[in-house]
């Protein structure tokens, strides 16, 4: 044999081996008519090698009709065989495909009947498609009662044009909306906030809307609850007589009440906030020496984390003038640390004068007592003379005893009885 008979007998071969592996191919790779198809080729192929080869032989005479008939038939084979692997690989993908989005869905089925947030689907119609077991849970209804109606009528009635506007924002750009809405559920009325996304289909027209949904009537409640709350603290801090304001840790006013405006002088609150206190109103020392900042009794509140009660100095209004003032500064905590203080204080001035006056009037009367003596208790009296004995034994006159003893002092003179004892001959002015 020359070389072209080894070529044939090896090309021979290598179809043949073809053949037999194109039955081992697994039925997910390629599916049975492909791989049948692919068979019978590389056996025409295979027997066309194999005539080549005969052509060396007495008896290729024999195969010669049939080798053209092979050849011709080989290439409709062939072109049967790609568009059968064709179609073969395109129902694959499909295959693939359909298996991936079951998987998807599975996964998304799985997602939304085991979350707490609510999921619906709306068609144009705002008709329920879907409705996750959370949101018919909430609403106490099954499924087949919700789809296919308007969920409108479950949102309070305060509250359905705020939610149909929001629904119309999803028919433009960007397709998205979020609205808060209260709506009747099994256990009353709840607030419902929802995170809305249009989808749309390959020409951009909406097809369907889908919801995310969350109960946040705790939220709610809470809010309103510091609402009331600021509302109070407000009332509070407007009625009190005393002046009030806060400082955070830089020591700048976070806020104040109307009576610290009107005793700093200050008409509006904006002329406060913000600003470092201790530079505004308590600079000075009552002597008039500077007063720095680390040494203000009011920081020591968050400085130290302790109160302080001061009333020997002087805070400052607006207008330079200085006013006695009694303050009281305490540390304002926040998850256990220090987020500034809070300061009431006084205007002490009419204090200070009635003080003033008070001591006026101790010196006064001390002054006064200091020249009144008086007498009392048992004083032992002679019954005869009258003298008065005193604390060291002496007896004397009593005359002499009232004035050692007091501001008193004696004119001496004679009543009638004595005189007419005394002296009978002395005219008498009364007859």
């Amino acid at each position: 044999m020359g070389l072209i008979s080894l070529l044939d007998a090896f090309s021979m071969s290598g179809f043949i081996v073809a053949a037999v592996f194109s039955l081992r191919i697994p039925e997910p790779t390629l599916g049975n008519p492909p791989r049948i198809l692919l068979f019978l080729a590389m056996c025409l192929y295979a027997l066309i090698g194999f005539f080549n080869l005969l052509e060396h032989t007495r008896v290729t005479a024999i195969f010669d009709p049939f080798e053209d008939y092979l050849e011709i038939l080989f290439v409709p084979l062939l072109l049967f065989f790609l568009f059968s692997f064709r179609s073969a690989l395109a129902h694959q993908e499909k295959d693939r495909a359909l298996e991936a989005l079951e998987k998807s869905e599975d996964k998304y089925r799985l997602i939304v009947e085991n979350q707490n947030d609510l999921v619906v689907t709306l068609d144009n119609e705002r008709r329920l498609v879907f409705a996750s077991p959370s949101y018919c849970q909430l609403f106490g209804k099954s499924e087949a009662d919700l789809l296919g109606r308007s969920f409108l009528p479950l949102v309070h009635e305060d509250d359905r044009e705020i939610v149909s506007r929001s629904i119309e924002e999803l028919y433009r750009p960007p397709y998205t909306c979020f609205h808060e809405e209260r709506a009747m559920s099994a256990r009353g009325w709840r607030w419902l906030a929802w995170s809305n996304r249009a989808v749309l289909d390959e020409e951009g027209r909406v097809t369907r809307i889908i919801a995310v949904g969350r109960d946040v009537t705790d939220r709610k409640e809470a809010e309103e609850a510091f609402r009331e709350s600021q509302t109070r603290f407000r009332l509070l801090l407007d009625s009190t007589a005393e002046a009030i304001y806060g400082l955070d840790t830089e020591g700048r006013c976070t806020f104040v009440n109307p009576a610290c405006l009107r005793l700093l002088a200050y008409d509006r609150q904006e002329d406060l906030i913000g600003r470092n206190m201790h530079d505004l109103i308590h600079h000075t020392r009552p002597d008039g020496s500077a007063y720095p900042m680390d040494e203000c009794r009011i920081f020591s509140a968050f400085k130290r984390g302790e109160g302080s009660h001061v009333d020997d100095e002087v805070l400052w209004r607006s207008d330079g003038a200085a006013f006695p003032a009694e303050y009281w500064s305490f540390p304002v905590y926040s998850n256990g640390r220090i987020t500034g203080a809070v300061v009431t204080f006084l205007d002490i001035t009419e204090r200070r004068h009635a003080e003033q006056e008070k001591e006026n009037l101790i010196k006064k009367l001390q002054a006064a007592l200091a020249e009144v003596h008086t007498l009392q208790g048992f004083i032992p009296i002679c019954a005869n003379c009258k003298k008065i004995r005193d604390d060291e034994g002496y007896w004397q006159q009593i005359e002499q005893y009232i004035q050692d003893r007091s501001a008193a002092r004696f004119s001496h003179g004679i009543c009638p009885e004595c005189r007419s004892l005394l002296y009978p001959g002395f005219p008498n002015n009364n007859e």
